[in-house]
């Protein structure tokens, strides 16, 4: 019922049938098949969406993130109207970001090349250490190291005292003792260390075995650091044998996931990587994102 002459009536896409839907609120279902800066197309295979054009209905993503070309998303919106070469075609308004759901789950990230920097450090016991000793020493990485291990010049203590290294959350990472190790120890590395951030601990009692003891002394640390993306590193989810491959920047996506519990484990041959896998839980509509792996 549109005038063009005299702009009466609601006008409407050309060649379309039925009845006009403009101004109307509605819900389409199908995967994005083509995406700009702020809109993507979603097609649900029955060429009905996006009368005017190839590549399925056009939505509007103005204030939100535009989702993934490939991903199957279900939409609400308002029927709306934008121009193509002149010609009115179908666009389609979401309400808020809320409007737009993944169908199924989707996780991304990337794979990293770790690298190896090696930082000065000037921290230890009074040497000799006294008996019924008991002190605190914090160790710091690099800001967003993935792991670092800590160099002593010297360990030496006596039958009852223990050095503990404790990680950033205070758990124990590794326990240096008579029990363990046959000191005095030099040169020698700890345990490698999660994160970028440790406590070293040491308590000692009175002395048993040794006139005096040393103590403690480390000289620096070692710690792995992220780099560059690695390309062609397959991520395989298990159960369902859902996979992807790195792009040229380490990039990877999985959409359209059954919700429930897996286990995403990259590999690529002669390689190793940290952490060796993650279980990841995938919920219906969401989006895992940061799911990053590091090449050793």
């Amino acid at each position: 019922m549109f005038d063009p002459g005299t702009g009466a009536g609601q006008r409407g896409i050309p060649g379309s049938t039925g009845l006009n839907n403009i101004g109307l609120l509605i819900n389409v279902a199908g995967k994005v098949t083509e995406t700009g800066t702020d809109w993507f197309a979603v097609d649900d295979g029955s060429g009905s969406l996006g009368v005017s054009g190839a590549g399925g209905l056009r939505v509007s993503a103005v204030n939100f993130l535009v989702p993934p070309t490939g991903v199957p998303v279900r939409v609400t919106g308002i029927s709306s109207l934008r121009t193509e070469a002149g010609t009115p075609a179908a666009l389609l308004l979401p309400r808020s970001a809320s409007d737009v759901a993944l169908i199924g789950g989707a996780i991304s990230g990337r794979v990293l090349m770790s690298g190896s920097q090696i930082v000065p450090l000037n921290i230890g016991s009074p040497h000799p250490c006294p008996d019924n000793y008991v002190g605190t020493w914090g160790v710091s990485a690099p800001p967003g190291a993935l792991r670092f291990r800590v160099h002593f010049t010297q360990v030496e203590l006596d039958v009852l005292d223990v050095l503990r290294i404790l990680g950033a959350g205070g758990e124990l990472r590794q326990e240096i003792s008579w029990l363990f190790y046959n000191l005095p120890l030099t040169d020698f590395w700890s345990a490698w260390i999660p994160g970028d951030s440790a406590t070293l601990r040491l308590e000692t009692d009175e002395r048993f075995f040794l006139p005096s003891r040393y103590g403690f002394q480390c000289d620096r640390l070692e710690a792995e650091m992220p780099g560059t993306g690695v390309p062609g590193v397959t991520l395989t989810i298990t159960p369902g044998g859902y996979s992807a491959v790195t792009g040229p920047d380490g990039r990877y996506l999985i959409p359209a996931l059954p919700e429930g519990a897996y286990r995403l484990t990259p590999s690529q041959p002669g390689a190793s990587f940290l952490p060796p896998f993650t279980d990841i839980l995938v919920r219906d509509g969401a989006a895992l994102h940061g799911l990053d792996f590091f090449k050793q």
